[in-house]
């Protein structure tokens, strides 16, 4: 009788275990469509803390599901932005981790038609800390005033970390 109680919790054990893993993976790649669509709306800001305006994109800086639960989030929505391409504008990206990401994360930038630009090369992230990303809006190279850009940091495994939106001006 006690083998078939601990075969039954051992049983149900690893079935929440399996079904809760199940949930982080579809959550995953729901996520990684998301960070994969078309730009759309803003966090329009100055300082990637406080909303201008009362404009907040719920969608943008989100945390991948893979990474809710290792500590990391963003301290800084990418800043300012809308970014201007005549001043130029330096935009920075603050993130916060609690441990190390094996292999660093990238920044990639995606306008609506797929174009793919890397704007920073694999940035080490060694263990707890703040990281930031800082880059010229001019360095999204076919950047035009008006246009919406889907900025990604990327893990070393391709897998999209949190993602938001950057509107060019002139």
């Amino acid at each position: 009788m006690q083998k078939l109680m601990i075969r039954t919790a051992i049983a149900v054990f690893l079935t929440v275990l399996i079904l809760s893993g199940c949930d982080a993976n579809n959550g995953q790649v729901d996520f990684r469509v998301a960070a994969g669509a078309v730009p759309s709306g803003i966090f329009r800001t100055t300082d990637g803390v406080t909303p201008l305006n009362g404009e907040n994109d719920p969608d943008d800086w989100r945390t991948a599901p893979i990474y809710a639960t290792s500590g990391f989030l963003v301290l800084q929505r990418g800043s300012p932005n809308p970014a201007r391409l005549s001043v130029p504008d330096v935009v920075q990206i603050v993130v916060h981790a609690d441990s190390q990401i094996p292999g660093g994360l990238q920044l990639v930038a995606r306008d609506g038609f797929g174009e793919r630009i890397i704007i920073t090369p694999f940035t080490d992230i060694p263990g707890a800390g703040s990281y930031p990303f800082t880059f010229f809006a001019s360095e999204i190279l076919s950047a035009q005033a008006g246009e919406l850009w889907r900025l990604v940091l990327f893990d070393s495994r391709g897998e999209p970390v949190t993602y938001g939106d950057l509107q060019i001006e002139q």
